[in-house]
């Protein structure tokens, strides 16, 4: 049950959902009086009671957009903020062809980061392949990840290592960093991971492979968790760094 404080911020939000929905209709608005009634209805309910629904072609849509905003209400407050929330970490890891660079997201998948892993996972185009991570096949990765390839795979050869030795590496690292104590072991059916890998066409030694997206791994899961590098980090050491990459570029 809601408090009286969280029911009042829930009614002003059902208000503003209940102008869109309404819009969707025939340019009917549910009324903010009628809206604390209906979030009761829904409630703990699979199938929406007979509530004054309006009468439209779309009322099955409407009912169905409903139950999606009213269940952000029955969520504790930590559910409510968690789903809000992502943590973003970066590592580059090793030298050469090998060279491992990863780019992770991990939140919540109540959240965006969920919506982002279930698009990522059902839409594959030809040279970008999206794949669970797996410490072997029946043996999945917790919390649930995601790889995607940063370049595009051109081959078998390149194929393989995204599959073999770095899918490895990632969902091995994962599963370690709960291990660990870096994911809280408790919160681990929420959450979900995306992890953006590079996997350089002329790469050769998988051992190397493995070794640096493992440590790159790590890396990035406990800097998005613990907020590194701060912004005051950022700040001290920007002027003087230097891209790598950028071929002196910047000066």
């Amino acid at each position: 049950m809601c408090s009286q404080k969280s029911a009042s911020k829930a009614d002003l939000t059902l208000a503003n959902a209940g102008f869109i929905l309404g819009a969707s209709t025939y340019g009917k608005v549910t009324q903010r009086a009628e809206l604390p009634a209906l979030r009761d209805c829904v409630s703990g309910s699979s199938v929406l009671p007979r509530c004054s629904y309006p009468s439209s072609p779309f009322a099955n849509v409407e009912r169905t957009m409903w139950r999606e905003i009213l269940s952000f209400f029955n969520k504790t407050d930590t559910e409510a903020v968690m789903a809000g929330e992502f943590y973003i970490g970066e590592s580059l890891v090793g030298e050469g062809n090998e060279i491992a660079h990863i780019d992770l997201i991990i939140g919540s998948k109540s959240g965006p980061v969920g919506a982002a892993f279930v698009n990522a996972l059902s839409t594959n185009t030809d040279g970008f392949n999206h794949l669970l991570a797996v410490v072997t096949p029946n043996l999945p990765a917790k919390p649930d990840t995601v790889l995607f390839n940063k370049v595009t795979i051109k081959g078998a050869k390149q194929a393989v290592q995204m599959f073999g030795p770095a899918q490895a590496a990632v969902a091995r690292a994962v599963v370690d960093s709960v291990a660990s104590g870096v994911i809280d072991k408790s919160k681990v059916n929420d959450l979900c991971v995306l992890v953006g890998v590079f996997i350089h066409w002329q790469a050769e030694n998988d051992k190397k492979i493995y070794d640096y997206n493992y440590q790159a791994t790590k890396e990035s899961i406990q800097r998005a968790l613990q907020g590194k590098p701060t912004i005051d980090e950022v700040l001290q050491k920007y002027k003087a760094a230097r891209h790598p990459f950028a071929s002196g570029a910047e000066g």
